[in-house]
């Protein structure tokens, strides 16, 4: 059980707040409470106002209030001091009341009321207390005289320790080494204690409250100096008078005579006597009578004197009374609106607090977040290391590799020329109309089940675009292998089984292979060309919310390629014997591009040669696709003033908008072997020197590719390509936010949202239905993509 501690405390807080904290300290090891006893010294007879303690009765009843709110508010905050400075000991207050019995018997009381067995208090609590400044050290020895024998009463002097001791009927006061503090004083008599209290009350009370006297007196302009002047002369006139009450009545009884006192003279010894001594007794009564009129005469006006002075003093005093009464009322106005902008200040504070309390949440889970992001790229850091390593040695692999390659390139190269002369030698042969019947010419017939399997029933989700409105195009799978079906309602089974002997007979790398036919319902089936159209490449912004192009904007020099590949085509069929291959409709639909964008010549119509009419009509077309590739523009939108423009030296302007990085020698190059096929007086011209003119700016072309290489990575790295595993299968460019789909390949994830948006429910690359369009980033490769770009730009 926690043994209570009693701290008497009064309106003195460093009083009270030094006898709490010895109490605290002292029985710091053990298990105590704080009960403070708090003594209200507040007379209810007086009012403390800003001008002083003055009676209740001189100030209005509503003032009086407002003081008395201002006073218990005040002792309120002094007693949360109280309890603020226990700490974690636990505290009580009890609240004595002012009463008219001594304080000393008030507390013995409570003594025994309470059962209190250990009581605190200051030597000056008792003086506090009762207001009297000899009580506190008297008062001190009452308690410790009448106190019961179960109570210790401890006496704080100085944050100290201290005695009391009683010798020889005397009483001190002493510390713990018994050096005297303090001693227990006589009582003052009547009349010293009257002079010295109206002396200090004079000069404590009046010096500040004092007027001019403006008829008898000049002196310091501030009317309180001159307040206090005239109560000092009054005070000092009155202290100076070495008269007592008793002595001022006999003066008065003896100087202060009525006449009919004067009247009761003894006048009997003037008749007894004779007439000479008559004379003389009457003058000494005369003289005596006079003697004695003087007398009154001075005292009625010493009186009178002083009664005009004390008149005046307190004239002064109701006048500085009614001053204070006016400024006791200003003082408790301003106090009680000071009291309103305390309360909203205070309510201000606590939205503050309340904001920053949440301000302090909010940074705390910002920290916490932080701290969870720290940590995570701490840890991704650690992997990043680990594939960098990883990476380098893939890199250390991979030059390796790329010399490996670098030796079979130079094999592959002999090989296909030799591949390419003999292809070309077999197409020949097979173009040859005198060969047809000697020729094997086998081609894989369908079934309606296989076709319609591969199309999805011919599904319009696999419709291919398709500027012909006599026949259709579908994207389909066979023998998992993808191909495009068209389909050719216009043709009977005769016709078409003619058309599949003519051209399953025309093979060449930059014409469309032929794979099969079915004749229910009557199809086609050829290679199936991922990057479709030069068409598409050129002008599709289908599917698409920025406009921009869907597959990858072409460099120059792969428009070189493609063009130089068109002519090969083209020439293969017009060197056909015994007579040429027409092809009639060569325009940017007819031309496909495959995975590598490697050009083929699709739709061959085959027109029987008649004249060179026919053949110059393919060139002038070569012609207008190779002002496609350069500036952009369709053969419609290829007018006189674009071929002006070339003409004229002035290339610059008419090239491609989205590829304005031709070499400016090899544009006017190209753009002059596109004007010479177009123009119609050029009659002579043959595909052979379109196609050897072609070659040589083909030669030049990988000479400045080659150089341009070598610029940016070096003549080690000048082989190293953008690695397919960067590029997004939908635009052929590098990813820069890759994602993978439900197939597992990885896209760009603006194509293939583009893709999905627009209705697509299958794959890009698989051409199966997608379980579900969830895309999930792929972190790995946008790592490796962007450090293959740092190691590129380092190059750089």
């Amino acid at each position: 059980m926690m043994e209570k501690i009693y701290v008497a405390v009064s309106n003195n807080v460093q009083e009270g707040l030094t006898s709490l904290e010895w109490a605290i300290n002292n029985w710091s090891t053990q298990s105590i409470s704080i009960v403070i006893l708090h003594v209200d010294t507040n007379s209810k007879n007086f009012v403390h106002t800003p001008f002083g303690k003055m009676p209740s009765s001189s100030v209005e009843d509503g003032k009086v209030e407002g003081c008395r709110m201002l006073e218990q508010e005040k002792i309120d905050q002094q007693l949360a001091k109280y309890i603020a400075s226990c700490g974690k000991v636990r505290a009580e207050v009890v609240k004595i009341e002012k009463s008219e019995e001594a304080m000393h018997t008030v507390i013995v009381g409570l003594i025994t009321r309470l059962r209190i067995t250990k009581l605190v208090m200051g030597i000056a609590f008792m003086k506090f207390s009762s207001g009297k400044t000899g009580s506190s050290i008297s008062g001190s020895f009452h308690i410790h005289r009448l106190k019961p024998d179960y109570c210790e009463i401890f006496l704080i002097c100085g944050g100290k320790l201290v005695f009391l001791r009683e010798e020889n009927d005397e009483g001190y006061v002493e510390d713990g080494q018994g050096v005297m503090v303090a001693k227990l004083k006589e009582r003052a008599s009547f009349k010293g204690w009257f002079g010295k209290l109206f002396t200090d009350n004079a000069s404590t009370s009046f010096s500040s409250y004092s007027r001019r006297d403006q008829n008898h007196h000049v002196g310091p302009s501030d009317p309180q100096e001159i307040y206090r002047e005239n109560i000092e002369k009054y005070l000092h006139f009155l202290t100076t008078l070495q008269l007592s009450d008793e002595d001022c009545e006999e003066e008065n009884g003896a100087s202060i005579r009525s006449p009919s006192e004067l009247a009761k003279l003894d006048y009997t010894d003037l008749i007894s006597s004779n007439a000479s001594n008559k004379t003389e007794a009457i003058k000494a009564k005369i003289e005596e009578a006079q003697k004695m009129a003087e007398e009154a005469r001075k005292a009625a006006k010493a009186n009178m004197d002083r009664r005009k002075k004390a008149e005046c003093v307190i004239s002064l005093c109701n006048e500085r009374a009614e001053e204070l009464q006016c400024c006791l009322g200003k003082e408790i106005s301003d106090q009680i609106d000071l009291k309103k902008d305390i309360d909203e200040a205070r309510e201000k504070t606590h939205e503050f607090t309340s904001d920053i309390e949440m301000n302090k949440n909010r940074l705390n889970t910002i920290l916490e977040v932080q701290s969870e992001l720290a940590n995570k790229i701490i840890c991704s850091s650690s992997e990043k290391v680990l594939v960098e390593v990883e990476l380098e040695k893939a890199l250390a692999m991979k030059v390796d590799v790329n010399k490996q390659i670098e030796k079979l390139r130079e094999q592959k190269d002999v090989v296909l020329r030799r591949i390419e002369f003999c292809i070309e030698r077999n197409a020949l042969a097979s173009a040859t109309p005198n060969n047809s019947k000697d020729m094997n010419c086998s081609y894989r017939e369908f079934t309606e089940k296989e076709i319609r399997d591969a199309t999805n029933n011919f599904s319009a989700c696999m419709k291919l675009k398709s500027d012909s409105e006599f026949s259709s195009f579908y994207k389909g799978r066979l023998n998992n292998i993808t191909v495009a079906i068209k389909l050719q309602a216009l043709y009977d089974h005769q016709e078409l089984h003619a058309k599949m002997e003519m051209i399953c007979n025309l093979r060449h790398p930059h014409l469309i292979s032929t794979i099969g036919a079915c004749f229910d319902p009557k199809c086609i089936v050829f290679e199936y060309m991922h990057n479709g159209s030069l068409k598409d490449i050129f002008f599709s912004r289908e599917n698409t919310t920025s406009g921009r192009r869907l597959n990858q904007t072409l460099s120059w020099y792969t428009c070189i390629q493609i063009t130089s590949q068109i002519c090969s085509g083209l020439g293969f069929l017009h060197s056909a014997k015994p007579r040429p291959i027409v092809h009639g409709n060569l325009n940017s639909s007819n031309v496909l591009l495959d995975r590598n964008f490697v050009a083929k010549i699709t739709d061959l119509r085959l027109i029987q040669y008649h004249d060179e009419s026919q053949l110059r009509s393919d060139i002038r077309d070569v012609g207008y696709l190779m002002l496609l590739i350069l500036t952009g523009k369709s053969e419609t939108d290829v007018t006189d003033d674009v071929i002006k423009v070339i003409e004229g030296g002035t290339i610059i302007e008419a090239l491609d908008e989205m590829d304005t990085d031709w070499p400016l020698d090899l544009a006017e190059k190209f753009a002059c072997i596109a004007t010479r096929c177009i123009a119609r007086e050029n009659w002579e011209l043959r595909i052979s020197t379109v196609i050897s003119e072609l070659d040589e700016l083909m030669r030049k072309a990988a000479e400045r590719r080659y150089e341009m290489t070598i610029g940016v990575y070096g003549e080690k790295e000048c082989c190293l390509d953008i690695p397919n595993v960067f590029l997004c299968p939908i635009t052929q460019e590098m990813m820069n936010d890759p994602y993978v789909a439900e197939d597992g390949f990885s896209y760009e994830l603006e194509a293939i949202q583009e893709w999905i948006n627009t209705g697509h429910t299958t794959s890009p690359m698989t051409n199966l239905t997608l379980k579900h369009t969830t895309l999930t980033p792929n972190h790995t490769l946008r790592s490796l993509i962007n450090d293959w770009c740092k190691r590129s730009t380092t190059h750089t």
